[in-house]
């Protein structure tokens, strides 16, 4: 257990720090004008990154744990949801190369940098079997191989960053954005072929429509979460440029960005521990709760220590990731880090979801979060004498606290039920 945590821990250190460096990058080199117009660009890679190869890491990771102890259900799943991903990826690049003048002008508000979309689409192939061979690792619960491959595919990326952003400056920028996951493909291919038997993967390796339907289930869960959250950022993005200028919005852009990094520590803890132990529970609804009970206290009483810990040294940090031109950032990260310390807590409940692979509650939960979202920044903006950036960072916290109190009283009812239905079928 504690050569597992420190094995998460450390690689996800890399990754926080490959995160840190290039935002730091990003800053010095474009300013928080630069930083605010790749915005736009950041939540496009954000959805690349979520739907390469039908967005399927979840269902792998969650049938890979049980499917790990009969050979024949597991080899089958795999080759299936390979053959899924890639075949998912490349209708994504067709589609973003027939489109891609449309979704510059979208994103960048003009038709020039259509080649930075088909770079990313191309390099959303690459990172679609990264997902098929880091959720079979994660299914497995092997945390070394999985933070060898995070370790050694970000250090192999520091240098290929750092060229693009220093010589290439807003297009090496974008197109850093989505290099560090592409280039994970190397350790990753690497280090599978050294772990897993590829013979025995040749031998029982069948197509099976019952797996294409269990894996869609993922695809379609992990659709709407590509196209609520990051397209809602994208309208909050534009109300901010369009209400307080570019500037603000690239402020708002950092904590976001700074949120997001240590918001993904928490996502692959849960990823890793979280989900696969609910999946090997089963129906069993005591240990489950059990379970939730003991990660909700763990994780949120260490996030609000370290949020403590952050907001003073709130100054030191933004400037040693940013440049002293976001210190304002600092006005208003106490909303940020009290939304996310909610947020939090629903992500835990989330991944009870996910666990269970109930699609619908799943569409419905990311709808809600976002359609609140852009609603409450919407009509604080109609409604009030004058928007303030501080405005979007409150509503952030309105929306976390109504979502967390939702989730919480739907998981409720749903572990009062499932316990009824256990005690009358014993």
């Amino acid at each position: 257990m504690i050569s597992s945590t420190f094995s998460i821990l450390f690689s996800h250190g890399i990754k926080i720090l490959y995160g840190l460096v290039l935002l730091k990058l990003i800053a010095v080199y474009l300013g928080p004008d630069g930083l605010g117009e790749l915005g736009n660009f950041m939540s496009l890679v954000t959805i690349f990154t979520v739907i390469a190869g039908g967005g399927v890491i979840n269902g792998i990771i969650k049938y890979v744990a049980e499917y790990k102890n009969t050979p024949d259900k597991l080899y089958g799943f795999i080759y299936t949801s390979l053959v899924y991903s890639i075949c998912f990826s490349i209708v994504v690049l067709i589609l973003s190369i027939i489109f891609s003048n449309y979704i510059s002008i979208l994103i960048f508000g003009n038709d020039k940098y259509s080649s930075v979309i088909i770079f990313a689409a191309l390099s959303q192939i690459i990172l679609s079997l990264v997902n098929v061979i880091v959720g079979i690792v994660n299914g497995y619960r092997n945390t070394v191989l999985y933070a060898k491959i995070t370790i050694f595919g970000y250090i192999i990326s520091f240098p290929v960053v750092y060229f693009f952003i220093k010589y290439s400056g807003y297009v090496g920028a974008a197109k850093s954005l989505v290099v560090a996951s592409a280039l994970m493909i190397l350790p990753a291919i690497i280090f599978c072929f050294r772990y897993f038997s590829l013979n025995e993967f040749k031998t029982h390796a069948s197509l099976d429509s019952k797996y294409l339907k269990d894996i869609s289930k993922f695809s379609l869960m992990l659709l709407v979460s590509v196209s609520t959250f990051p397209i809602s950022e994208i309208i909050i993005r534009n109300i901010i440029i369009e209400n307080v200028g570019l500037a603000n919005a690239g402020i708002w852009q950092s904590l976001t960005k700074l949120s997001a990094v240590y918001m993904g520590f928490i996502g692959i803890f849960l990823n890793f521990y979280f989900m696969p132990l609910l999946s090997e529970k089963g129906n069993d609804i005591s240990s489950i709760n059990r379970i939730v009970i003991k990660f909700s206290c763990i994780i949120l009483i260490s996030f609000f220590c370290t949020s403590i810990f952050f907001y003073f040294l709130r100054s030191f940090i933004i400037s040693l990731v940013f440049s002293k031109e976001f210190l304002v950032a600092g006005d208003f990260i106490i909303y940020q880090l009290i939304g996310d310390f909610f947020r939090v807590g629903s992500y835990i409940i989330g991944f009870i979801v996910v666990a269970k692979a109930a699609t619908k509650l799943y569409i419905f939960a990311e709808i809600l979060q976002c359609t609140l979202y852009v609603s409450i920044v919407y009509f604080s903006l109609k409604f009030s004498s004058g928007f303030e950036l501080s405005t979007v960072f409150k509503s952030y916290i309105y929306v976390y606290m109504i979502y967390l109190l939702v989730c919480y009283l739907v998981y409720y009812f749903w572990y009062k039920n499932r316990r009824s239905i256990n005690v009358i079928n014993n």
